[in-house]
């Protein structure tokens, strides 16, 4: 509980009430108590309680802090990580109405919100639930802060909030994230507090700083100070002394009254809290050589652990007994604590205060004025060796405990940023007997997050390699088709906590089936809803974001249904959900008229799908476009769509089920996600409306596999090509990686392979000191037919960033481009955008084209302005073509490319195309200074997992 510090609120009630600026810094030395202070001020410690003026300024304040959080904490991880924070400030900033309906606007923009949150539980119970699909934290950032409270205040009403974040300088991931929110409404306001750090307290340059160490409130602090220490102290005499020796430091008071509690001469400790540290320990520590041997392993592992050293594990990773650890314990207690519930794990022990060890790790620090060097410095190398070590003595994952599976990559990336070796990272984390195991006990995240991790540092270091396998490895795993299989198996058995571990693949990373990931936890609430498990499916409900309207509505019906509520009590529009509503049987002409009417429809359908068993070539989809019976995948889609309600209302006979199965089998094999998933939603609808549930499970789980899991066409291109000619130019034959490349080269069909293929080969030759080879390959290039305006659009982009690639951005403006020799490549991009089927796709597809204009205007970025423009962008086409462009610009440029595209790599895992061109320019730069051995092991990886980009089989599973 804070004692005093009602002083404070002066400054905060100046800056709140009267100030204009965004930021309020409040700045002070460790130990001065500005986390007690933050709580006091969020509200966590009682008001006075009498009622007065101090009761009400103080309410006043609290009332206006409507989002809080705490860096460090006691009881928890510190909440450092800066996604954690920003989906944190989310769920406290939705409590409102109107930024919870700003959040589910900008969430899911194709779906129509009910504007009813006072009773829509089921939405609000969503974003109280909320699970981002990123992977980069500024993009979580910006999507679930910054463009809700932009939205609201679009819509023309004052946006006030404010927010208090505490000890800042414990997370340098987020002082990035609030640095850059400036272009916040300007109601929209933060409360900080951290040290007196230059990287901290310099990256606000125009917030109000106040130093709450300053001489200017230093008899304020010590009247409080004089407060906490009478009441723990009788002695007034000795009360002022020990406030004189405190010297304004809560924590160091605390020290001092634990000593005297010990009986110390407290007149002899030494001031400030490294001096009070160092003489606790020397009293701690006999002569010889017992720090090294007992007190530096223990305090040592305390100093790495995170968030807690758990009691089980902590004694093995010394080699202590349990009474071992007792004693010790006991003799360090002061500087200790034990946490019953941390953030994750289980309880263990840290230190008391993160001060405690700043000091362990620091070599040298200041002392009476002089620097002194540190006797119990902890060298954290060797505490993070310690706990590997004990891990990779006899490993045996199916058994390894908790801590292990959740964080040895985490200590081993560690090691490996502070000098040490980095090959056990790279071979724990690629172990799949390891993911395994943290896969069945903690699910798919972690196998994910330490990936990442691994691949950070493999970028870091230049070891290109270890980062390609940690690249195939993250793609391996959510991309593996058996996943979706699992979260099926465990919904088989009954066990939804395990299959809400199994989805849990897709909450990660943006992707393109972020509506389907609502969808599926859809689809597992109403298999718990119809398996008595009605708690599981609300809370499974209440997680779901609104997305696809007519399905997401299908599946509240049946759901309701089956769990005998209203759909409003679900979150539902009452209005439309009659619609979806199991299908009654038909009588026997109005079955009939259904029959007579969809039957020639799917014919049509099928008959388009036999004739794609064959390739396709570009030269005869322009022969066969006069025939009206042709059908593109965007109009089979659309024919498909417009069959839905129609099936719906079949779906009750058998013959209508058999109508829905044909459509299904139909559009499951259009490689155009983008139509395909338009009559996927439409087929779902229908088969809901079946009274049949195990017929409508198996179609069900068969919508769900091709909308979660089918990327559709792509193309991974640029590193094949670029290995096969680098291995020609050294006199290496990579025959399989060859044989690819060469089907590649041969095809001529309707996606757009030829051009994209030649925009690669364009690439390598300029690699390879060919330019005018490269020229004549993107004129080539450009004259190939597209037949889809949508991927036509992204393929001329592309044409256009290989100009800057090559070195020549001049080139794209003039008009040699085209079939016919006379367009600019923009114009080119524009034609094909003007020509998409659907008008929303095209007018997405137009200002793509407008944008990418507008990026080639601008100077080329450095990466950390483009890494926050990137986590500004929406749309995944948008973000996808803007690294596109950026990386070819820096390729382009020359210098420091590879450390520079090295950056985009992590941001591009769930775009097969896009991580194609990004690996071959990270690669290409400085590849012919590697060695043959590598070359070959880069070309034998890209066979086996990079030339997944396969346009002539029409689409496969990732």
């Amino acid at each position: 509980m804070v004692v005093g510090r009602a002083w404070v609120l002066d400054a905060v009630e100046d800056w709140l009430f009267r100030g204009d600026e965004r930021f309020l810094l409040l700045v002070a030395e460790p130990g001065w108590g500005k986390t007690a202070v933050a709580r006091w001020l969020a509200g966590d410690d009682p008001a006075p309680s009498r009622a007065g003026p101090l009761r009400a300024r103080v309410d006043a304040v609290r009332s206006r802090i409507d989002a809080t959080h705490f860096c460090v904490g006691r009881g928890q991880d510190g909440a450092a990580n800066p996604a954690q924070f920003a989906t944190g400030l989310a769920q406290q900033l939705m409590s409102d109405d109107g930024v919870a309906l700003a959040l589910l606007a900008e969430l899911s923009p194709e779906t129509r919100i009910v504007q009813n949150v006072g009773r829509n539980a089921g939405q609000v119970i969503a974003l109280q639930n909320l699970v981002v699909n990123q992977v980069d934290p500024r993009d979580v950032y910006h999507r679930v802060v910054r463009r809700p409270l932009q939205r609201l205040a679009g819509g023309g009403a004052p946006v006030i909030r404010t927010i208090l974040v505490d000890a800042l300088d414990e997370a340098p991931a987020i002082v990035g994230l609030l640095a850059g929110s400036g272009d916040f409404p300007s109601g929209v306001r933060f409360v900080l507090t951290t040290r007196d750090v230059p990287a901290v307290v310099d990256a606000f340059d125009d917030a109000r700083l106040v130093n709450l160490s300053g001489a200017q409130f230093a008899a304020r602090t010590d009247e409080d100070l004089r407060d906490y220490i009478a009441g723990r102290v009788g002695d007034r005499d000795r009360v002022d002394d020990l406030v004189r020796q405190a010297d304004g430091n809560f924590l160091y008071a605390y020290w001092l009254l634990a000593e005297l509690a010990r009986g110390t001469d407290i007149g002899a400790l030494p001031r400030g809290l490294n001096g009070l540290y160092r003489a606790f320990l020397d009293r701690l520590v006999p002569s010889g050589d017992a720090w090294l041997t007992r007190h530096e392993p223990f305090l040592g592992c305390l100093t790495v652990a995170t968030p807690v050293a758990p009691d089980a594990a902590l004694p093995r990773w010394l080699d202590w007994s349990r009474a071992q650890l007792n004693v010790h314990l006991d003799e360090v207690t002061q500087a200790v604590e034990h946490v019953p519930d941390p953030s994750e794990g289980d309880p263990g022990y840290r230190l008391y205060h993160r001060s405690v060890a700043d000091f362990l790790v620091t070599e040298e620090y200041e002392d009476g004025g002089r620097r002194r060097r540190n006797r119990y410095y902890v060298e954290p190398l060797r505490q993070h060796e310690r706990i590997v070590e004990h891990y990779l003595r006899a490993p045996d994952w199916e058994r390894a405990d908790e801590y292990c599976l959740r964080r040895l990559v985490h200590h081993l990336a560690a090691r490996a940023r502070l000098g040490g070796p980095a090959d056990d990272l790279y071979r724990i984390v690629l172990d799949e007997r390891f993911r395994f195991a943290q896969q069945d006990r903690l699910g798919i995240h972690r196998s994910l997050t330490d990936l990442r991790e691994a691949l950070d540092v493999a970028l870091a270091r230049g070891d290109l390699l270890p980062a390609l396998r940690c690249v195939a490895g993250y793609r391996s795993v959510t991309a593996a088709e058996s996943l979706s299989a699992a979260v099926f198996e465990a919904v088989d058995v009954g066990d939804f906590g395990r299959a809400v571990r199994k989805m849990s693949h897709y909450t990660t990373g943006p992707n393109a089936s972020a509506c389907w990931n609502e969808v599926l936890k859809l689809y597992l609430a109403w298999e718990a809803a119809e398996s008595g498990a009605g708690a599981r499916a609300r809370e499974l409900v209440g997680q779901a974001a609104p997305s696809y309207r007519d399905l997401g509505g299908a599946f509240l019906a049946r759901i309701a249904a089956a769990l005998g509520v209203s759909v409003r009590e679900l979150g539902g529009d009452p209005r439309t959900s009659e619609l979806y509503e199991v299908a009654p049987e038909c009588s026997p002409d109005e079955l009939q008229a259904a029959v007579l009417d969809l039957e020639p429809k799917i014919e049509r359908l099928e008959r388009h799908i036999d004739a794609k068993s064959e390739p396709v070539t570009s030269a005869l989809m322009a022969t066969l476009r006069p025939h009206t019976d042709l059908l593109s995948p965007e109009s089979s889609s659309m024919l498909a769509y417009s069959l839905g309600e129609g099936l719906g209302r079949t779906a009750a006979h058998p013959i209508g089920r058999a109508l829905i199965e044909r459509t299904l089998a139909a559009v499951s094999r259009n490689p155009y996600p983008r139509y395909r998933d338009l009559a996927l939603r439409q087929i779902g609808t229908a088969v809901l409306r079946s009274p049949d549930r195990l017929w409508a499970r198996a179609r069900l789980r068969r919508i769900l596999r091709a909308g979660l899991d089918d990327e559709g066409v792509t193309f991974t291109f640029d590193l094949p090509v670029l290995l096969v000619a680098e291995g020609e130019r050294r006199g290496l034959h990579f025959e399989e990686l060859r044989a690819y490349v060469g089907q590649a080269a041969a095809q001529d069909d309707i996606w757009g392979t030829e051009m994209r293929f030649n925009g690669a080969r364009a690439a390598a030759a300029s690699r390879l000191g060919d330019p005018d080879r490269a020229y004549h390959l993107l004129l080539d290039g450009s004259r190939a037919a597209t037949a889809y305006a949508g991927y036509g659009t992204l393929a001329v982009l592309s044409l256009i960033d290989r100009c800057h690639e090559i070195g020549r951005p001049r080139l794209a403006g003039r008009p040699i481009w085209g079939p016919r020799g006379d367009q600019t490549m923009p114009d080119m991009a524009e034609q094909f955008a003007r020509t998409v089927q659907d008008p929303e796709f095209g007018q997405e597809r137009l200002v793509l084209v407008a944008d990418h204009r507008l990026w080639r205007d601008e100077p080329p970025p450095d990466p950390e302005t483009a890494l926050a423009r990137h986590s500004r962008m929406g749309a995944l086409d948008t973000r996808a073509a803007y690294r596109g462009l950026i990386s070819a610009r820096w390729s382009g440029a020359g210098g420091a490319t590879a450390r520079q595209v090295a950056r985009l790599v992590p941001l591009a895992l769930a775009d097969t195309t896009g991580l194609d061109a990004l690996l071959a320019r990270l690669v290409g730069a400085g590849l012919e200074r590697r060695g043959d051995d590598e070359v070959r092991a880069l070309a034998e990886l890209t066979t086996q997992a990079f030339t997944t980009g396969r346009p002539w089989s029409s689409g496969q599973w990732r």
